[in-house]
């Protein structure tokens, strides 16, 4: 199963970039100043990375049977269900109710493998960032049907 990267932050930074770039554009005609032609191109160059990030980011969490698998831009890890010991939710905050999908691991990951993919908070101990198009507890119960399945 494949669970793409959600687009919707970045529609709505595009969404703000385009009127930035018309108001810079209309303050321009009507003569205000180069302070409109400046916002008409940190408009346009909002709009190019937003326009890129949206048509060539192929950003993605996938499950198989023995584990998962994350792309983020150019990198990608896989990370086997042998090296977990526990999937779950988590509280960070009791006051704010703050949760998150939290995986316990078995072993220590290199140091260039933590912050890529995962948001490694101590030695064995990491969160998976909320950044797709299903929502974490969506995530846990698969990746825990999966795991269960494995074990």
């Amino acid at each position: 199963m494949i669970i793409k990267e959600d687009k919707k932050k970045v529609r709505n930074a595009l969404f703000m970039n385009i009127v930035l770039s018309v108001v810079g554009l209309v303050v321009f005609i009507l003569e205000y100043g180069n302070i409109g032609l400046f916002v008409f191109l940190v408009g346009l160059v909002g709009v190019f990375f937003c326009a890129k990030k949206m048509l060539f980011s192929n950003n993605f969490l996938r499950v198989d049977e023995d584990g998962f698998f994350i792309k983020n831009g150019k990198k990608e890890q896989k990370f086997n269900f042998k090296d977990i010991e526990k999937i779950g939710i988590k509280t960070i905050e009791k006051n704010k109710n703050i949760q998150v999908l939290n995986f316990v691991f078995n072993k220590n990951y290199k140091i260039e493998d933590k912050f890529s993919f995962l948001r490694f908070y101590n030695d064995k101990e990491a969160t998976l960032p909320n950044i797709y198009e299903k929502s974490f507890y969506e995530i846990e119960k698969i990746l825990r049907d999966k795991f269960r399945e494995f074990v």
